[in-house]
């Protein structure tokens, strides 16, 4: 992980837009050289090399957006078509011929559905044969004209083209409203694509508006087309975050465009978060839309999210669900799936650009694994996600191309506060609990703890498992397994501090003795909106903190006898394998069974602690998905099997 300072967007507007005018000026006297009178070699290999630039960008937006594309190979075909312009032996037919043969048979063996991978296939097809004939006809062109005619002709073209995107640019940035095509360039415009077109059959661009105030400073900041006036400019290329890599470098580039809009799917859509993350949509709606939920069985809710928020897919966790929801649909034409793989799919959906994960418990694992492996960003709110499989998909994201971002307070907080400094830097994370209902309750009394009062937590609002584990403090221990995973951290660089009042959510502290906290109100939709929208901070209109209120803000050790879950997570974090998993696993069973009134509130870490010690001398490495589900299986059966004799 590396981390570098944030640098604000208003001061990077000079140094961008003159390393952009240094750049241009630097480089278009080699660019007349080339076309007008460098040898034919020279300019046949720099067309050559722009155009696979330009293909490679283009190819490597379309991977991000969730298309599964060969880009090496698409560049190769590209190069073969071009080389068909220039190499006698070889027709422009054949290379055409090529391209429509070798790009498709690599999806064929390659593709586990061919259905879906058509999309990615023809993306990757028709953007190869446009770069690669485009590319091909410009050296054709300076070539079969005499001079200087062949030349001429060249520059008038790029000239044209720069024209039309420069006035698509300007017009984009001053009138753009509508969207043209949000899935493959989410800034362009409708009013930007007519503006294009208008200069480009002009040839010339409109400069009287900018001297009428329509300038760039005042340029309204709401998604609009990225600046590229010059289309080959390597500036926009975004790299993905990969897993939490806290690089702004990538988008230095931008200047002034606002959020990108982004479509969204949510996996437990009628769970706290899942509402929850509706309300930031609701609070957003120029820059997020919702495309896929996936519920459990609240069917009325669920019906009444669909009709609202219009997604194209939908999941439900049972077949027996499909029809009862359809019914409550009354004819809206809409996508329903079910079970394990219908959640999958909603994760995985082509259109959707990032995914909240609400889903509660190891039912979450699958379906965050495929987000990650279609190179989606993955808001992950269920923590048993990374407990039980962390390695697995820390790998996965780095290979596809996927970002993880926590969407807890705690890891969210963490995450912002890392912002201020590079790894080499951090000395410690430390992660704030509230201490939950029984914080200062006497340690005689727990075996008399009722339901009713281990779900009555004194700050956060949650579901009935999370309310439990807050109440042991056993989600404070998974949360620092989670912490290892997301920041790559050791336990033992991994603290807890109480802090009742739930204001401060997490600290980092530097090895300078700095310490960066990160304070607000306790209120979900803010983790969520900032793994939403980052990078960008855009104004919110949920409720601030007043630290004028604050009275006090308290800060206590952890008490090892009061809660002795946490001490099972850090040994299990530290042992590492499959010890998570199994912690995980037999601690769902035990919360399930304490509120079906099986065992005493003292039977859960009792129980979790026999499972345990079960699988101790047992422990393996967690290599897959599978490998994470069978040994979550292995301690909920064991869990199930302790005799309830612990019970009082």
């Amino acid at each position: 992980m590396t981390t570098t300072p944030p640098v604000s967007e208003a001061s990077q507007k000079p140094q961008v837009r003159f390393a952009r005018e240094l750049t241009t000026l630097a480089t278009a006297p080699l660019a007349i050289w080339l076309i007008g009178w460098a040898p034919a070699l020279a300019f046949d290999a720099a067309i050559a090399m722009i155009a696979a630039l330009a293909l490679y960008e283009f190819l490597d937006l379309g991977r991000h957006k969730g298309f599964v594309i060969p880009i090496p190979l698409c560049i190769g075909a590209m190069l073969f078509i071009i080389a068909a312009f220039i190499l006698e032996p070889i027709s422009v037919e054949t290379g055409v011929f090529v391209t429509l043969l070798v790009i498709p048979a690599w999806y064929v063996f390659t593709a586990n559905r061919l259905e879906d991978a058509l999309p990615s296939s023809a993306i990757a097809v028709l953007a190869t044969l446009y770069v690669g004939m485009l590319g091909g006809s410009l050296i054709r062109l300076r070539s079969d004209f005499p001079l200087p005619d062949g030349p001429r002709l060249v520059f008038f073209l790029l000239l044209v083209v720069w024209l039309g995107d420069a006035g698509a640019y300007y017009v984009g940035r001053r009138f753009g409203r509508h969207k043209l095509s949000p899935q493959i360039s989410p800034k362009k415009t409708i009013e930007g694509g007519i503006g294009g077109g208008r200069h480009w059959r002009s040839g010339r661009v409109d400069v009287e508006a900018q001297r009428v105030g329509q300038g760039l400073r005042d340029a309204d900041p709401r998604p609009r087309r990225l600046p590229r006036p010059f289309r080959l400019d390597l500036l926009h290329r975004a790299d993905p975050l990969y897993l939490l890599v806290l690089d702004r470098t990538s988008f230095q580039g931008l200047e002034d465009v606002g959020c990108l809009m982004r479509k969204i799917s949510i996996l437990g859509s009628t769970g706290s978060v899942g509402r929850s993350t509706l309300a930031v949509v609701d609070a957003f709606p120029d820059e997020l839309q919702v495309v896929g939920l996936a519920a459990g069985g609240n069917l009325d809710l669920l019906s009444e999210q669909i009709a609202r928020y219009e997604p194209e897919l939908v999941s439900v966790r049972e077949p027996r669900d499909i029809e009862p929801l359809r019914d409550r649909l009354r004819g809206r034409r809409i996508i329903i799936v079910s079970g394990a793989d219908g959640a999958c799919d909603v994760a995985s959906m082509t259109s959707a650009d990032a995914v909240i994960a609400a889903i509660v418990g190891a039912a979450g694992i699958p379906p965050v694994h495929a987000a990650l492996k279609a190179g989606k960003r993955v808001g992950i709110a269920n923590k048993e996600v990374l407990v039980a499989a962390g390695d697995v998909m820390t790998r996965t994201a780095r290979a596809n191309g996927g970002e993880i971002l926590p969407v807890d307070s705690e890891h969210n907080a963490v995450h912002q506060a890392l912002r201020c400094g590079s790894a080499a830097e951090v000395a410690r994370i430390i992660l704030t609990a509230s201490g939950g209902p029984f914080l200062r309750r006497e340690l005689n009394t727990f075996g008399d703890i009722t339901i009713a009062a281990a779900l009555a937590h004194p700050t956060w609002k949650m579901g009935n498992k999370i309310s439990i584990d807050s109440a042991t403090m056993m989600n404070k221990g998974l949360e620092v397994i989670e912490a290892h995973h997301l920041f790559s951290m050791p336990a033992d660089r991994i603290d807890i501090l109480i802090h009742p009042q739930s204001i401060v959510h997490s600290m980092v502290e530097y090895v300078d003795g700095s310490i960066m906290a990160q304070l607000s109100t306790t209120d979900m939709k803010f983790p969520i909106q900032y793994a939403l929208l980052y990078p960008e901070r855009v104004p919110a209109p949920f409720a601030r903190l007043d630290l004028a209120k604050i009275r006090t803000l308290d800060f206590l050790p952890v008490d090892g006898h009061r809660f002795p879950a946490v001490g099972l997570a850090y040994a299990a974090c530290r042992e590492g394998g499959s010890m998570p998993a199994v912690l995980n696993g037999a601690n769902e069973i035990a919360v399930e069974r304490f509120l079906a009134g099986e065992l005493p509130f003292v039977g859960i870490v009792d129980m979790v602690s026999r499972v345990l010690d079960h699988h101790a001398g047992k422990v393996e490495p967690i290599g897959s998905v599978e490998d994470a589900l069978a040994w979550d299986a292995w301690a909920r059966n064991a869990a199930r099997g302790i005799d309830v004799a612990v019970s009082s």
